[in-house]
């Protein structure tokens, strides 16, 4: 999956690339190459094979299927995009959302462009039956899996309660919150704004119908980056994941569009080379590009950390209080909640305020430096602790197991 991932995205790019510019193809794809290897998120892909990064790539490979598709109405290019769409399905629980919104943005465009060129009936027709195929297998993943009960469930809840933001009395944030979003999210608005421009630019030219596809990605990679902002689900992170390819090669495929039109006078590969140095400094001094970056907190359980879980996992029954990453990675996979054993609950709105949890087990990562709030409504993503928990639960827990990085303790007062 490792080499899927970090091949994948690099050669369906400068194919995207090669295939959409008018001219300097192979310059354009070189460039594409480079620039889409070394966004963040792309780096962060390499070193983190999850079921995202693989649903990212087929994501990129379908918009180029796409593309070749409305060129020549190839019936195998056809074949494949369905293929891809039962792919999607199956690899990530959001990934056929971002091909729903990107062919509804491509039916707009579309449409908005038939005033001025003739669009093949048979291309709208195609788009048509794959949102409505899109849309059927997007439903059945939802209701088959219970994500969209849970969706409505947290609606519900929302629309009746009002939410309270925490105040952590025990424990700061590294950095002001307001760097930490600009630090955290700099280089996906870097990216997000060069692709503005040269949206703008194609779409009020006579973009041909792969561009168009080209246009609708990149219109639904935003809307659902800042569609993040009220669901968080979604978000800057998360749509560079999936789309940073595509903005990529849209910001290309404008430059080299330009200097085609003679609206553009610095020689075209100075400038793709330009804007690829800019990409490349946004992106590797981007936190998403490393695994460690200094004073964020880590996504992953270090082997001594997991051999604490592992312990609990064997061990344990009932519930096990720790921080956020714990709770989310360490419950055994595969099996519904009510019947995962141990189940794990959330510690961090007692130790962000300096007290110990009220129930029979706790596993510290007393090695970490700062902790990811979660779901927490905190005004910082992350927390620096400043006061010793350890120190505070050997004193009145009783410290059953200990692998280094985890620490698990047991409350001999309690039974629940």
């Amino acid at each position: 999956m490792s080499v899927i991932i970090g091949t994948g995205t690099v050669l369906f790019g400068a194919a995207l690339t090669y295939r959409l510019v008018p001219m300097f193809n192979y310059t354009s794809a070189a460039a594409a190459a480079t620039a889409s290897g070394f966004i963040a998120a792309s780096i962060r892909a390499g070193y983190w094979p999850i079921p995202q990064s693989l649903a990212a790539v087929f994501f990129v490979s379908f918009i180029f299927v796409l593309t070749a598709y409305v060129d020549n109405f190839d019936s195998r290019c056809l074949f494949l995009s369905l293929l891809l769409l039962i792919a999607l399905a199956t690899t990530h629980k959001l990934a056929l959302i971002f091909v729903v919104v990107t062919l509804f943005y491509v039916i707009v465009l579309i449409y908005l462009h038939s005033i001025k060129q003739k669009v093949p009936r048979r291309a709208i027709n195609s788009i048509c039956g794959m949102v409505l195929l899109s849309g059927i297998l997007l439903y059945t993943q939802m209701s088959s899996t219970g994500y969209i009960t849970s969706i409505v469930y947290r609606v519900v809840a929302l629309s009746n309660v009002s939410v309270t933001q925490i105040t952590p009395t025990a424990a700061v944030p590294p950095m002001d919150p307001f760097y930490i979003g600009i630090h955290s999210t700099g280089y996906a608005l870097v990216l997000m704004s060069i692709a503005g421009i040269g949206w703008m630019f194609l779409a009020t030219q006579r973009p041909t119908p792969e561009q168009i596809i080209l246009l609708g990605a990149a219109s639904a990679i935003v809307t659902l980056g800042f569609s993040g902002m009220i669901v968080k689900e979604f978000g800057f992170r998360r749509a560079m994941d999936y789309g940073g390819v595509v903005l990529v090669v849209l910001i290309l495929t404008s430059v080299v569009t330009l200097y085609d039109r003679r609206a553009l006078r610095v020689p075209c590969s100075v400038s793709m080379a330009g804007i690829v140095a800019i990409l490349l400094i946004a992106s590797l001094a981007a936190p998403a590009a490393t695994p460690d970056y200094e004073h964020y907190p880590r996504d992953y359980l270090t082997s001594s950390e997991y051999n604490a879980v592992t312990f609990a996992d064997s061990h344990v029954t009932g519930e096990v209080h720790s921080d956020f990453l714990t709770t989310r990675v360490g419950a055994p996979a595969g099996l519904p909640d009510e019947q995962r054993e141990p189940t794990y609950q959330s510690a961090d709105s007692s130790h962000f305020n300096g007290k110990q949890v009220e129930g029979k087990y706790v596993l510290l990562r007393p090695t970490v430096d700062v902790y990811d709030t979660g779901p927490l409504p905190t005004e910082a993503p992350m927390y620096r602790l400043t006061w010793d928990p350890e120190m505070a639960y050997n004193k009145s827990y009783h410290r059953t197991y200990s692998s280094g990085g985890g620490v698990i303790y047991t409350n001999q007062t309690t039974t629940s």
